[in-house]
């Protein structure tokens, strides 16, 4: 994403806050509903309330950039979702961790020291990304490589710890599935059309679905792995990020392309898959410019 892109999104404010309004507001209360309704134990609850309440995934950025959503909004949002998940995690886990296990629920010193060391390693992250992207250009396609690595390696770690001998991931009971499948799919319909509504750009509206739907699971893998000694509890916290992980693929794949044939992207409908997915049709400050000439000798303005 180039630069003078990015900055721009701080500038028209609507795309940035409709993202932050479902990331922070919208996806972990419907995280809390999923909780209660089906039923879930402590500890699948709380693990789905963690990812629930944890934007910021960097993948979202690759999903925006391969499907032709708005990329710059995607990584501004993911900038400003990072900052502010050091005070809105914690906040939203208390909230609806005590709304939903009030009579047993208690956080102890590991767990809050699990969630900031988790957090300041993703806004490290991030922070390095942005400044070695700046100054580095001709870093960021082995960076890309290299996160992509990364992600399939973490991946198969919850792969490894959530299906013990006891309680294989594959073996779940219904309301495991349906309670941890109920927020990335409710959470991409509420913010696609929150963000419609307020008549933000249609890959601008995909980028926030995107954003929303897709969550940093590797908060709630890491929380899971420094607060659980038990193998069946381990096996069940790990379990949601997991799965969770599994549907938003799913559903962001199916998403992503269903979007680029009804137009709602940069990429033209009329090319091939392989052109959509591997070309880029990003918006660059010289397009943004181009089009306010055009528009100023349109209208006479000199």
């Amino acid at each position: 994403v180039e630069y003078a892109e990015f900055t721009n999104q701080f500038k028209s404010k609507r795309g940035i806050c409709a993202g932050a309004f479902c990331q922070f507001v919208v996806l972990p209360f419907v995280g809390f509903c999923s909780v209660s309704i089906f039923g879930l134990t402590e500890v699948v609850g709380l693990s789905l309330i963690v990812v629930s309440s944890s934007p910021g995934g960097s993948f979202s950025n690759w999903w925006c950039s391969i499907f032709n959503a708005d990329l710059a909004l995607s990584v501004a949002m993911t900038t400003i979702s990072t900052v502010g998940a050091m005070v809105f995690l914690p906040v939203n886990i208390l909230l609806y961790g005590t709304a939903a296990y009030s009579s047993s629920l208690e956080f102890d010193g590991t767990f809050w020291i699990s969630l900031a060391t988790t957090l300041g390693v993703v806004i490290a992250a991030v922070a390095s990304g942005l400044f070695i992207s700046a100054k580095f250009p001709t870093f960021r396609q082995r960076a890309f490589r290299i996160g992509n690595v990364a992600g399939l390696g973490l991946v198969l770690l919850g792969l490894r710890f959530s299906s013990s001998n006891d309680r294989p991931i594959w073996e779940r009971d219904t309301n495991f599935y349906l309670g941890v499948m109920t927020p990335p799919l409710v959470g991409l319909v509420l913010s696609l059309s929150f963000a419609s509504s307020l008549r933000l750009e249609r890959p601008q509206c995909i980028s926030v679905a995107i954003e929303t739907c897709y969550q940093n699971t590797g908060i709630a893998l890491a929380v899971a792995l420094a607060n659980y000694d038990d193998d069946n509890e381990l096996a069940d916290a790990t379990g949601v990020p997991v799965f969770y992980q599994f549907v938003q693929l799913i559903s962001l794949l199916i998403f992503s392309l269903c979007a680029w044939k009804m137009g709602w992207t940069y990429a033209p409908i009329d090319v091939s898959l392989r052109e959509f997915c591997w070309n880029n049709y990003q918006r660059s400050q010289l397009d943004l410019e181009s089009l306010s000439d055009n528009f100023e000798g349109i209208v006479g303005i000199e």
